[in-house]
């Protein structure tokens, strides 16, 4: 549930006890992809809340620490963050393991490429700024 940051302390109060809503029917049996595809504000909400596997460090703290403390199939209680509030279920865990060169060689490459490709484009837009006029209509 989707609060503004510079939202008042009633508007967070009802999105809090909004999100508490959506938990219980869960709670109560309603399937937690088709409340999350109906109800949440998050981008997630068209893949039935599915987030897909997530990476330490790749989400805000407070909703990492919870998300990797989640038994598998567990839910979260309400939790909060500078988002609004979430409400987060464990679809499982993958162990880190080690890959060897030879497996990780085809996504290696492909990073290799996408970084060249970003380069040169930047290259391309610098040099097109650089002999471009620019005319500022708008004050």
């Amino acid at each position: 549930v989707k609060v503004d940051a510079d939202a008042s302390a009633a508007e967070k109060a009802a999105a809090k006890k909004r999100a508490g809503e959506l938990r219980q029917k869960i709670l109560d049996g309603a399937d937690f992809g088709e409340v999350a595809r109906l109800h949440s504000d998050c981008n997630s909400a068209r893949n039935n809340g599915e987030l897909g596997l997530l990476r330490r460090g790749a989400t805000v703290p407070e909703f990492e620490k919870v998300a990797f403390e989640l038994a598998e199939g567990e839910m979260s209680d309400v939790v909060e963050t500078k988002f609004g509030y979430h409400i987060i279920k464990s679809g499982g865990k993958i162990a880190p393991r080690d890959v060897s060169f030879e497996e990780a060689k085809p996504q290696l490459r492909q990073l290799l490429i996408k970084q060249e490709l970003n380069a040169a484009l930047q290259q391309i837009v610098a040099g097109r700024r650089q002999g471009a006029r620019i005319e500022v209509l708008v004050p």
